[in-house]
């Protein structure tokens, strides 16, 4: 973690996606009063409330978004908005994704969509979870703390609390859905190849129409 015009900057790169976090130096505000400022950023920004509350208005068609203590409002990227509170403790982070070519792992399509949801999500977004809760909780606990250890944690946690908020936004689909989806990638794959090969293979142990329709991502009733 890194010190750059008053803010910290935090790195990550996985499969070919990069994420950056940022924060501001008074990364966690106590008992300060918020006037309404307007101002636009060009990265995602999270607001998380240990304490009081927090209304945010935006440039959006959505009324205006009251945040409570345990609630974190994700603010998409772009997005005009004003802060109005009265007395709150919060903590406030930045995201900025960039996708780096593609990856050949199958797992990459997760961060593709985590890459998709920061680019295309269009309004304020509150969410409330218990995990993010503890992570938070942790951050608050050791942000006073300049050890390089605890640095480097500081950083992992608000790294851990972004993903999982895109996470939640966002979810992964059901097994069922990816493999209806892997279903209909096989078939632009020739179906009588793998047909051939099947039976090839397993002629001697008297190939069966399950496995084979499993194979191909077919009903026993297509694959007949």
């Amino acid at each position: 973690m890194k010190q750059q015009d008053g803010r910290y900057k935090f790195s990550g790169t996985v499969q070919n996606v990069i994420y950056h976090i940022c924060t501001y130096r008074d990364r966690i505000v106590v008992g300060e009063a918020v006037d309404q400022l307007i101002h636009k950023h060009f990265n995602m920004e999270f607001h998380y409330l240990f304490g009081g509350l927090e209304t945010i208005e935006s440039n959006t068609e959505q009324p205006p978004t009251v945040i409570r203590p345990g609630e974190c409002a994700v603010i998409p990227k772009g997005v005009y908005h004003g802060v109005q509170a009265d007395t709150v403790e919060r903590l406030c982070f930045s995201l900025t994704i960039e996708y780096n070519g593609n990856c050949e792992n199958p797992s990459a399509s997760d961060y593709h969509r985590i890459y998709t949801t920061y680019h295309q999500l269009r309004e304020v977004q509150v969410v409330q979870d218990r995990f993010l809760s503890q992570m938070m909780e942790q951050y608050r606990a050791i942000s006073e703390q300049c050890d390089l250890f605890l640095s480097a944690q500081k950083g992992l946690l608000l790294l851990c609390t972004a993903l999982r908020l895109m996470e939640l936004i966002h979810p992964a689909p059901s097994e069922e859905v990816r493999e209806k989806e892997r279903g209909n990638d096989i078939t632009a794959i020739n179906r009588k190849q793998l047909i051939e090969e099947y039976i090839s293979d397993r002629f001697a142990d008297s190939a069966g129409i399950t496995g084979l329709s499993r194979l191909l991502y077919l009903s026993e009733r297509q694959t007949r």
